[in-house]
């Protein structure tokens, strides 16, 4: 059963600010996927993660994607957990290269522990998901696609 959480992110690409709000649907290994978007944007995005959030512990790694239309490269946020955050940096990020670009904020909260999550919500979710999927322009579905591989390789080297 996937966990529906809430996401905020702030980023600094050459000095510009962004901000962005999401969900996710998180599964038992705490690799979650969903959809996200800029307060000005009506189009969400999609949002591809890992995240260690454990008592001593806190590390969070997310990449979001470029829809079509959109040649500017993806944006990868990594950070490390402060408090109930997760402070690091921002990355610009093609299927080839990756470059520093700023600072990175990234929240992820539960969705029950905000609010009543239904069914109807999580399916909300897995639907915009699957349509920011099919959004994607080609440089962010090369990455996509690599990501997808490198999980069921692990899958499958873990159930050996």
């Amino acid at each position: 059963m996937k966990k529906l959480m809430d996401i905020y992110t702030k980023n600094d690409v050459a000095g510009n600010e962004t901000r962005m709000v999401g969900r996710v649907l998180v599964d038992k290994d705490n690799h979650f996927e969903g959809i996200i978007r800029e307060d000005s944007d009506k189009r969400y995005r999609l949002v591809v993660g890992d995240m260690i959030d454990e008592k001593d512990l806190g590390l969070v790694e997310l990449i979001i994607f470029r829809n079509r239309g959109d040649n500017r490269p993806s944006l990868k946020l990594e950070g490390e957990k402060v408090g109930f955050k997760f402070l690091g940096k921002s990355y610009l990020k093609t299927d080839e290269v990756k470059a520093e670009c700023g600072k990175a904020t990234v929240s992820i909260y539960d969705g029950d522990m905000i609010r009543e999550v239904t069914d109807e919500e999580i399916e909300s979710v897995q639907k915009l998901t699957q349509l920011a999927r099919e959004e994607l322009n080609i440089d962010s579905l090369n990455i996509y696609m690599s990501l997808s591989a490198i999980k069921q390789y692990r899958k499958r080297m873990l159930n050996r």
